[in-house]
């Protein structure tokens, strides 16, 4: 799933919900922590990338919601995401 489909379903349907899990796959809504590690600091000295922890944002969903005129709400409990159409 990507934010392109994410956005027509909701558009369809005026709300849907999702799973918590099944947002935090979303690659869009992910930041990357570079991992600390002796791994790490070889890959990096020998001219590669450091290794990233990614990390659902909860930020990066809030910004994408406000760009696309959507409201959401998080149910922790349920870990059921809540998306509308404002």
């Amino acid at each position: 799933m990507n934010t392109e489909y994410l956005l027509r379903e909701v558009k369809q349907a005026n709300e849907i919900q999702i799973t918590q899990r099944m947002m935090e796959e979303i690659p869009e809504f992910k930041t990357g922590r570079e991992v600390a590690s002796m791994e790490s600091l070889a890959l990096t000295l020998d001219g590669h990338q450091p290794i990233k922890d990614y990390r659902f944002d909860v930020n990066k969903l809030e910004t994408w919601c406000k760009e696309n005129s959507l409201r959401f709400y998080l149910d922790e409990r349920e870990q059921i995401l809540h998306l509308k159409c404002e």
